[in-house]
C-alpha cells in the first residue's frame, strides 16, 4: 500500500505472520538499553538509558 496522505489504524497492526506487532515492537524498542564503553565504577550506569518513545 502506498500512501501520501496520513494513515490512522483503529487496532494495532501486525505482520503477515501474526508474530510482531507494532505496539510490541515499540515496547521492545523502549526496553532496550545498551552498554556503555570507558565506565570508571562508582555511579557510573554500565548502560545507556533506554531512549523515551511514546509513539
Amino acid at each position: 500500500m502506498t500512501s501520501s496522505k496520513n494513515i490512522t489504524a483503529a487496532q494495532d497492526i501486525g505482520d503477515q505472520g501474526g508474530t510482531k506487532t507494532m505496539a510490541g515492537m515499540r515496547a521492545d524498542y523502549n526496553a532496550h538499553a545498551h552498554p556503555v564503553s570507558g565506565v570508571q565504577g562508582g555511579n557510573d550506569s554500565v548502560l545507556s538509558d533506554p531512549p523515551d518513545q511514546s509513539q
